[in-house]
């Protein structure tokens, strides 16, 4: 019966791992696992929560550099917008200066203004996506050249 507590215990731990990405209850939970599947075998519960000390100490000094690394690395996910930083595209709706309009990069249709605000944009000209700015595609001009046909 005591088996079936550290089991359920480890379950509660892994899932509460899994909201809080800390990689500590993810080893307290192993530890807890194991100590489970050792108690079918070792009744005592004294030698079960020896066998839990022991197993969660030894895993989380084991993994401790590792999981510092993890936890600590910037998580910065790349949003479909940043990916058109670099992208070539297509003035579809220009726009005079100061003003936006819209450009087509790989046949999608985005929202898009001048970095230099001074300068206009013509259907069918060239432009650079240089960065973003909310959802909104700054872009410069390509020389014609520049473009792909």
């Amino acid at each position: 019966m005591v088996s079936i507590i550290w089991i359920v215990v480890a379950l509660v731990l892994g899932a509460t791992e899994l909201f809080t990405l800390t990689f500590i209850l993810l080893w307290i939970a192993v530890a807890a696992l194991l100590t489970g599947v050792v108690g079918f075998f070792v009744p005592s519960i004294a030698w079960q929560v020896g066998v839990f000390a022991l197993l969660s100490i030894a895993l989380l000094t084991a993994t401790w550099r590792l999981s510092a690394r993890i936890r600590n690395r910037p998580m910065r996910f790349k949003s479909r917008v940043d990916e058109t930083i670099g992208e070539r595209a297509e003035v579809v709706e220009g726009w005079s200066s100061g003003g936006g309009g819209l450009v087509k990069i790989h046949g999608e249709v985005w929202s898009a203004r001048g970095q230099n605000v001074e300068d206009p944009f013509l259907q069918g000209e060239w432009a650079q996506v240089v960065a973003v700015d909310a959802t909104q595609l700054m872009v410069v001009k390509l020389p014609k050249e520049g473009g792909m046909s």
